[in-house]
């Protein structure tokens, strides 16, 4: 040990002796009690932090539920309309005679013949 530590630790021994002239007798069951008070707390505070944790849990997996039931009813939603639309396209197409007439052609667009449809000015 270097003449430095061992200055350090008379120091330490000195303060350690001037302090317990200034500290009650009855220090060290208050700071066990004040210990275990803390200890308890701790242990509150675990549960409460693992209750919030189930809590959160459970209200995620509601809400996905909710968003799994939304999306449900719209997909069964559009199955009707697929299932409406589909077969009315597929009749659609097939009904125009074979090179009576061009899908890519405006004359045979509905709203290009249909008087009711002009263009607005």
């Amino acid at each position: 040990m270097g003449r430095q530590d061992k200055r350090g630790v008379e120091f330490a021994a000195q303060l350690q002796e001037q302090l317990q002239e200034h500290i009650p007798a009855d220090f060290d069951k208050h700071m066990e009690s004040l210990n275990d008070r803390l200890a308890e707390l701790q242990e509150m505070i675990n549960q409460l932090a693992e209750q919030a944790r189930e809590l959160v849990s459970g209200l995620m997996t509601t809400y996905l539920t909710v968003v799994s039931n939304r999306m449900n009813e719209v997909m069964k939603t559009l199955t009707i309309v697929a299932s409406i639309f589909v077969p009315l396209t597929f009749l659609a197409a097939t009904r125009c005679p074979p090179g009576s007439c061009s899908r890519t052609s405006p004359e045979y667009l509905p709203s290009s013949t249909s008087p009711r449809c002009e263009p607005r000015s």
